[in-house]
């Protein structure tokens, strides 16, 4: 799939007992191009009994929030319920995580160690966030509050809720991916004027010297120009 041709992004965000702990609440969102709201997850296990502490300074508050518990019977049931929403709608879009190692990538791990038959249907690949801010000329670790959606719920949620974290990240990648397009665009905008100079002054029959140097200056730097620009250059 090419950034041209997205139309909706999936954007997949887990909360872990740690960095490398299991993975007990996900949030997920797919949104369109005009940041609408298509779809979502929410689930949430019970929380661990020894949590980790900064998970248990940042994160269980941030769940507790709306004040509705764990949603499914364990963290298994979790996954199989997130599994299930996610197989039904990735072939359609762009699959992201902010910074995909180690959590997400972790809670697809687990998913596969549940039913082995998944190993095979995982996003492939799991774009970065970071990566396409960082293409986009964006700090790939910045704090973008202004880019996530607005709604009435999600977005008002804390940070470290998995949902309103899916939702920003998707509201980031979105941003890089308008911004990556609108270089390219202009970029082959410059080719192409570039080439329509070359093209020129390769034609031109001016009387005394300036036809000549259009056609021995002027053209050859347009065209290395332009052979730049399309990453041809030497």
């Amino acid at each position: 799939m090419k950034l041209e041709d997205v139309r909706r992004i999936m954007s997949i965000d887990a909360e872990s007992n740690g960095l490398h702990g299991e993975v007990f609440a996900v949030g997920a969102v797919v949104l369109t191009l005009d940041g609408k709201i298509e779809s979502r997850f929410y689930g949430r296990a019970p929380t661990p009994d020894k949590l980790d502490p900064w998970v248990a300074r940042h994160v269980v508050p941030s769940l507790d929030v709306t004040g509705c518990g764990a949603t499914y019977a364990d963290a298994k049931c979790m996954r199989d319920a997130f599994w299930e929403w996610f197989l039904g709608r990735k072939s359609v879009c762009l699959v992201v995580a902010d910074c995909g190692w180690p959590v997400e990538a972790g809670l697809f791990s687990e998913c596969v160690r549940d039913a082995p038959r998944r190993s095979g249907e995982g996003p492939y690949p799991l774009h970065e966030v970071a990566t396409l801010l960082l293409a986009a000329g964006m700090d790939p670790l910045g704090v973008y509050d202004e880019l996530c959606p607005k709604d009435d719920t999600f977005s008002k949620l804390p940070r470290h809720h998995p949902v309103r974290d899916a939702l920003q990240s998707a509201g980031c990648a979105l941003e890089a991916i308008r911004r990556i397009v609108a270089l390219r665009e202009t970029k082959a905008s410059f080719v192409r004027k570039c080439e329509e100079v070359a093209l020129a002054a390769e034609h031109d029959d001016s009387p005394g010297g300036a036809g000549l140097v259009a056609r021995e200056v002027v053209a050859p730097i347009m065209l290395e120009l332009a052979a730049w620009s399309r990453g041809e250059g030497e």
